[in-house]
């Protein structure tokens, strides 16, 4: 009988070999061994998030931090989750046109939770130039490129918001 860490390793065969699907299988099958090590929730969140399964993968982190409410490292993910979760939906309000002021409350929150989500950043900075706000976006897009100077779609925002 195959042991939890055997699958884990499988699980990491399959990630090398880029099929997630098997990785994620892999992972329930460790935790069917053992549902109480939060590393096996941890590892299967992470591969739901290179999936962009961010319910599934949030639902797996909650799962390791009822197991290890301690860990930094897992509380980090989670917040790096909801932070890209609350993006997601800040965006879709965007698009809509007539949602930004809700589009730029999530993204508040989710920058808060995420301070290096360079695309949160951006599209907040997009939102206050369309809404007006010059100098707010501004100094959102070089918070930006204080964290990635070479953020191509932020340079190009900051170019055509100082030709204006």
């Amino acid at each position: 009988m195959a042991t939890g860490k055997e699958f884990i390793n499988e699980a990491y065969r399959a990630i090398f070999e880029k099929d997630y699907q098997k990785a994620i299988e892999m992972f329930h099958k460790a935790i069917q061994l053992d549902s109480t090590n939060a590393s096996y929730f941890y590892k299967l969140s992470v591969t739901y998030a290179r999936n962009n399964s961010l319910d599934d993968a949030l639902s797996a982190m909650e799962k390791a931090l009822d197991l290890r409410p301690d860990c930094l490292q897992y509380r980090q993910h989670f917040e790096m989750l909801k932070a890209r979760k609350l993006s997601q939906r800040a965006l879709s309000y965007a698009e809509m046109g007539d949602r930004d002021q809700d589009a730029l409350n999530i993204l508040e929150q989710a920058v808060v939770l995420d301070p290096l989500n360079t695309q949160a950043k951006l599209l907040y900075a997009f939102l206050l130039e369309r809404n007006g706000k010059r100098k707010e976006a501004i100094q959102t897009l070089y918070e930006l490129l204080g964290l990635d100077p070479f953020h191509k779609e932020a340079l190009e925002l900051l170019k055509n918001i100082k030709q204006q």
